[in-house]
């Protein structure tokens, strides 16, 4: 009979403990597949990004993993992972954060393509509105899906060319490695209005874009020192709309050399 009891009282045990652990999992929130590192809060407290916003980043680069699988909004070579484009292309991104002017109510994104520089920015400054503009509706359509999964309010996407869009009403424009910067300004200028700014992300040498005449921006800041991080190559170039304009009417040159080679 003690027997018995010893086991009744033993199976009751055993399904407390199991049911504690249904509720331990049923309760306990899924952690990200992408856990910022030490380096990670480094870079994100540098430029300003508190932990809500850096949850809506980590989340970001899971979804574009997921999409790139279906769309080819990022290289595929090698396969992405969050952290790589974490590194790679979010955190380049929201460099763009230290260069920003100060009251910046309204930013377009030219060329945004997979949602660089525009997203990640619009993650960070909520209280700005973005427009992301690209000429490839694919890609747009999982840039305005990404961002209504983060339930982003100050984000719009414009399918279409950036020549096409109503005339200077942004203050900022920015862009990530789209064209020589000639042309880029060549196609945004209109977009501006006199104390707009021009953030542009790119590689090499300024000179190598200008044939006629080298343009010195007003701050050239390479990516690595904005984060204090080992990620990026390339520089954020900053212009206002008197340089930017200037930038533009040597876009015929540049145009004029790229048909003769």
């Amino acid at each position: 009979m003690r027997s018995k009891s010893m086991k009744v009282f033993a199976m009751k045990v055993f399904a407390i403990q199991v049911c504690a652990l249904l509720l331990f999992v049923i309760l306990t929130p899924p952690t990200s597949a992408y856990a910022p590192s030490s380096g990670a809060s480094s870079w994100s407290k540098r430029v300003g990004i508190d932990a809500e916003k850096m949850h809506k980043l980590t989340t970001l680069s899971e979804l574009i993993v997921d999409w790139n699988t279906k769309v080819n909004i990022i290289s595929r070579n090698p396969p992405p992972t969050p952290s790589h484009v974490m590194e790679r292309h979010i955190a380049p991104s929201v460099a763009l954060l230290s260069m920003m002017p100060r009251n910046v109510k309204s930013v377009v994104d030219v060329g945004t393509g997979g949602g660089f520089p525009g997203l990640p920015l619009a993650l960070c400054m909520t209280e700005t509105d973005f427009v992301l503009c690209d000429s490839v509706g694919k890609k747009l359509k999982v840039v305005n899906d990404m961002a209504t999964q983060l339930e982003t309010s100050n984000v719009q996407v414009h399918h279409g060319r950036a020549e096409e869009m109503k005339s200077g009403h942004f203050d900022v424009v920015v862009g990530r490695s789209v064209a020589d910067l000639p042309r880029f300004c060549s196609w945004v200028e209109h977009l501006m209005h006199e104390d707009s700014a021009l953030l542009y992300i790119k590689g090499g040498r300024i000179e190598d874009d200008m044939p006629l005449e080298v343009i010195e921006p007003l701050e050239d800041e390479e990516i690595n020192d904005l984060l204090g991080a080992d990620f990026s190559d390339k520089r954020v170039l900053k212009y206002n709309r008197g340089a930017v304009r200037l930038l533009a009417k040597q876009a015929p040159a540049i145009i004029q050399k790229k048909n003769k080679k």
